[in-house]
């Protein structure tokens, strides 16, 4: 808010004395009568009065006083003063407040002024109210600096005008709906029932996910958490509203990809891209069945290309869009704006403070890891230890806390730890340094490594047998051993 002097504004100096108007008239009245006839004085014309000419004083707030009482200083020679009639007055103090607003205005221009001189600062606007941007008149009214014409108005506001930053011809702009309108009908609602054994008593549950058609066949691929070998029963609904029965052909938990497969030949299949073709900052579109509300349509663009994400105890390499990504939305697809599968939707970062964090298995991972399940029957490339272990659990005092350790049961013949010197009851410690209480824990480590890695397994082996009371002294007497383990190609499925 700006600041104004207050110098020769105080009301007092502008209006007349009425005492000093009273001396005049009583000094006129006390002076003898001419003896010569009086002649009355012209029109229009008074005789001269003698005024008492004060030199006035300005105070310490800067307000300008005259005063009558004290005793005059010495006169100075008095410059010629000029006077102003209250219309001249007031001109002028419209003249000055013009000058005023023009200077801030040129000035306003100096800095809001689009110079290319400061394109390369940083800068935040400030709203201010139409308050802070007003002047007070001497006479205590306000006024706006600047005036609405008469008749007036603001422009109308048309959807469809208006400058733009950039060139909005980009494919992006003109193809959204058509990619969102095309890829739509190869994406499909799966909803599936399992039993689950809880407490020993068994329950029926049912979800709802998401899948995309990749054969015209009727084959559509998933994710594992979705349909998994344990699935009781598949329902698919297309996008024409149609539904058939699925039927589970084969899957991994590992890589939570898996393929099933509906009665039907004539299905609208995606075109299969590449995502290591994808770039940052490229706009996509998922579609998926989020909280069951049916087939729905999100935009986004690619956040990160090779993301490293822990999920239910696996470490896998995903691809990380801003497309809003919910439960429901497992298993959908994630395209490109040339309608290009490049993704499958398996995860979101959830909680309050999180948004614009979800997750899509790239599409050059999808087609190795199908064609490895169609051709080998597992997935492969990945770092397998061989061997059947067990986890066991035990309590220690006082606080009765509960410990787990993972104890090999079986050994494969063609697996990685078969060479290494393990044996069965060896109980497995840590994995390059890192403890491994549990079998999650195990599986995530074998997640970060492939056919060829050489890592360290750490084992205690007992030296005594363990009986009903003597768990404590059978892990503490155990004897522990480094073992080098190098990761080979195997088939998990032939024992």
């Amino acid at each position: 808010m700006r600041e104004f002097e207050h110098d020769n504004l105080n009301p007092q100096n502008d209006a007349p004395n009425p005492e000093n108007e009273w001396d005049n008239r009583k000094d006129e009245e006390e002076k003898p009568a001419s003896e010569e006839p009086m002649t009355p004085p012209p029109a229009q014309e008074e005789p001269p009065k003698e005024e008492k000419k004060e030199e006035p004083f300005r105070d310490i707030y800067g307000y300008t006083h005259t005063s009558y009482d004290p005793p005059k200083p010495p006169q100075k020679k008095k410059k010629s003063e000029i006077k102003m009639s209250g219309g001249a007055l007031a001109m002028l103090l419209v003249c000055c407040m013009l000058v005023s607003i023009l200077a801030g205005a040129g000035i306003n221009y100096v800095f809001d002024h689009d110079d290319p001189a400061f394109a390369g600062s940083t800068s935040t606007a400030e709203t201010t109210a139409p308050a802070d941007t007003t002047v007070n008149d001497p006479d205590g009214t306000t006024e706006n600096p600047i005036e609405t014409k008469p008749g007036e108005t603001a422009p109308s506001i048309n959807i469809g005008e208006g400058s733009v930053i950039g060139n909005t011809n980009f494919p992006e702009y003109e193809v959204y709906a058509t990619v969102a309108n095309e890829c739509i009908k190869s994406v499909v609602i799966i909803r599936v029932t399992e039993t689950v054994t809880s407490y020993g008593q068994e329950y029926t549950s049912s979800g709802a996910g998401s899948g995309v058609i990749f054969d015209k066949n009727g084959y559509i691929v998933t994710n594992y958490h979705v349909v998994g070998k344990d699935t009781k029963t598949i329902s698919v609904e297309l996008y024409d509203g149609s539904v058939y029965e699925g039927k589970y052909i084969y899957g991994d938990e590992y890589v939570d990809l898996a393929v099933i497969k509906i009665e039907k030949t004539d299905c609208a299949a995606a075109r299969i891209g590449d995502s290591s073709q994808m770039a940052l900052g490229q706009m996509v579109v998922a579609i998926g069945n989020p909280l069951g509300y049916g087939l729905t349509v999100t935009p986004g663009v690619v956040s990160a290309l090779q993301r490293s994400v822990t999920v239910e105890n696996t470490t896998m390499t995903l691809m990380q869009t801003s497309a809003a990504i919910n439960s429901g939305n497992s298993g959908g697809g994630l395209f490109n704006l040339r309608g290009e599968l490049i993704g499958i939707v398996n995860a979101k970062v959830g909680g309050t403070s999180v948004e614009g964090m979800g997750f899509a298995i790239p599409s050059t991972t999808v087609v190795k890891s199908l064609n490895d399940l169609k051709n080998y029957g597992y997935i492969t490339g990945k770092a397998r230890l061989g061997v059947t272990i067990e986890t066991k659990q035990y309590q220690t005092w006082p606080y009765m806390q509960t410990h787990s350790y993972i104890q090999v049961v079986e050994i494969h013949p063609n697996g990685s730890a078969a060479t290494s010197g393990l044996q069965v009851g060896d109980i497995l410690y840590q994995f390059n340094g890192k403890e491994i209480p549990s079998f999650d824990i195990l599986s995530e480590q074998l997640t970060k490594y492939t056919v060829g890695d050489t890592v360290t397994l750490t084992i205690r082996r007992p030296v005594i047998e363990l009986t009903s009371n003597n768990l404590a002294e059978y892990l503490n007497t155990s004897e522990q051993i480094d073992l080098t383990i190098t990761f080979v190609e195997f088939d998990p499925n032939v024992q």
